[in-house]
């Protein structure tokens, strides 16, 4: 008696590995076969990730281990940071150097070369992510604000059962228009960006953002504190589009967002949805605090590296 087994093997999004095995089996004296099918579903993979430059916060905030199988990064320079669990993953090397984006010829407004504030380089993070080489593997990445932390353990797979919409995003809670948006945004920290440049150029281009509320469910502005994407290709010509907004006009990654979106022909799910409950501030996922940067001047910062070393 001998066996033959073949076997069939696909790979697609959802099931990453498909098994057909038929297995046939001879007697000298009689032959039967059987089919048997097997099939394997993966477990998807999640992170969480957030990037704090030049002191803007001092802490990676509470995180609680997720039900899906996820990790959480925070990105970060050579300002002390304190972790506020054990789950943070902190990450010291400058991705948008040795992984800058195609988008940045140097040219621009906001290229990292001509505009290194912490601020504007932690957009890299926001925007490019898919470029730092230990994130390409994961199926969802969640950006997360330096000032928000994860309540939830289900985290993770309310927002994963909902990534078909690519982009996961809160409404602002004023039901706000992009004009609205732009006019906010007037404030010490957008000072010297090119907002009204920018909002007049969508309008130029054919951008509506009435008709855009109407396909978005009555929302045009969405608060990017956290945002859920999908890992593909769609997800990343999204992401080049909004981080050259960024780069040609202003820091302020909620004007270019829904223009992004417009360009990109995305819809993304509106939260509050389904289980998911509450405001961009504080819901069944998460709570929004206040800023609290680093206070200390950099000779004690070198200080503290020159005694502690860098935490890892």
């Amino acid at each position: 008696m001998y066996f033959d087994i073949a076997f069939i093997v696909l790979i697609n999004r959802n099931y990453s590995i498909t098994v057909f095995i038929i297995w046939a089996v001879f007697t000298s004296f009689t032959s039967s076969s059987c089919l048997a099918i097997g099939l394997v579903r993966s477990k998807p993979k999640i992170a969480f990730i957030t990037a704090v430059y030049g002191g803007y916060e001092s802490s990676c905030r509470h995180v609680v281990k997720q039900t899906l199988d996820s990790d959480f990064i925070c990105f970060t320079d050579d300002y002390p940071i304190s972790v506020d669990s054990n789950l943070w993953v902190v990450d010291r090397t400058p991705y948008h150097l040795v992984n800058k984006s195609k988008m940045d010829d140097d040219g621009y407004f906001n290229s990292i070369k001509n505009n290194t504030s912490s601020f504007n380089v932690a957009k890299y993070y926001k925007e490019q992510w898919y470029l730092i080489p230990r994130l390409k593997d994961y199926d969802m990445v969640v950006w997360l604000d330096g000032t928000i932390e994860i309540t939830n353990a289900n985290t993770a797979q309310m927002l994963y059962d909902n990534i078909n919409n690519d982009v996961i995003a809160w409404t602002h809670n004023d039901n706000r228009t992009l004009d609205g948006e732009r006019i906010a945004s007037k404030f010490s920290r957008y000072e010297g960006q090119k907002i009204d440049e920018q909002y007049k150029f969508y309008l130029d281009q054919g951008y509506d953002d009435s008709h855009f509320r109407r396909v978005n469910d009555g929302t045009s502005v969405w608060v990017t504190c956290v945002v859920a994407f999908a890992n593909n290709a769609r997800v990343h010509s999204f992401l080049d589009h909004w981080y050259l907004q960024n780069l040609e006009y202003s820091t302020q990654d909620q004007i270019g967002f829904p223009y992004s979106l417009w360009v990109n022909n995305l819809k993304p799910l509106t939260l509050p949805s389904g289980e998911i409950k509450g405001t961009y501030f504080d819901s069944t996922i998460h709570h929004k605090h206040d800023h609290n940067p680093v206070r200390m001047p950099r000779i004690v910062i070198n200080l503290f590296w020159s005694l502690f070393g860098y935490a890892k």
